[in-house]
């Protein structure tokens, strides 16, 4: 997994890093002059707090990683800034459950639906990062402005369109198709999808 290590990330972390060393080096060479004890313990202080920095930035930065490989399936994401935001467009849970960034097969999209958490028999997967917009007839509704490809995954074959891969039955819906979800739940309205192609 890689980490941002922009500006802030060496701002914070490698300079709190070099005072700790800076601090460290100087308290060992007064650590011998016991009159010089009131500087030991401000030296002391300084290590304390420069390790602080040090670790919290750390912390910081394994807590809130770059996007993980692309290609890892497995740990699907998305590039998108408000992906934390549970009533942004596209919402939070429409994007880990219904876009798949990186698919380009059927396959791509088992294996997406397979390591969904809790997932459902059946699932609709969006291919790719297409733009999102909130509608302006429904506005607690989101939905692409461009058309992507769309599959079904589920684990039951509800006709022969259904190809077989490994524990799931997947089609392509079709190749350039727009769908709307909820705003507030990501609810996906796979009724209401619609192909051109």
């Amino acid at each position: 997994m890689k980490y941002v290590f922009n500006f802030e990330f060496r701002a914070c972390f490698f300079l709190p890093l070099h005072l700790l060393f800076h601090s460290s080096f100087n308290y060992f060479r007064l650590y011998n002059n016991v009159e010089r004890f009131p500087d030991l313990i401000d030296l002391a202080m300084k290590f304390l707090f420069t390790a602080m920095l040090s670790i919290g930035a750390l912390l910081i930065t394994v807590m809130y990683p770059a996007n993980v490989n692309p290609s890892d399936h497995t740990n699907p994401t998305h590039s998108y800034d408000d992906r934390f935001n549970c009533a942004a467009c596209p919402q939070m849970r429409f994007l880990e459950r219904h876009l798949c960034s990186t698919c380009r097969t059927l396959e791509d999209a088992a294996d997406f639906t397979r390591f969904l958490e809790n997932p459902h028999h059946t699932n609709t997967i969006f291919f790719g990062e297409p733009p999102f917009e909130v509608k302006t007839y429904k506005k607690d509704r989101c939905g692409n402005t461009v058309g992507v490809p769309v599959a079904t995954c589920s684990t039951i074959p509800y006709n022969q369109t259904y190809k077989k891969l490994g524990n799931y039955f997947c089609r392509f819906e079709g190749k350039t198709c727009y769908g709307e979800h909820a705003i507030s739940t990501g609810h996906l309205f796979f009724g209401e999808i619609r192909c051109t192609s």
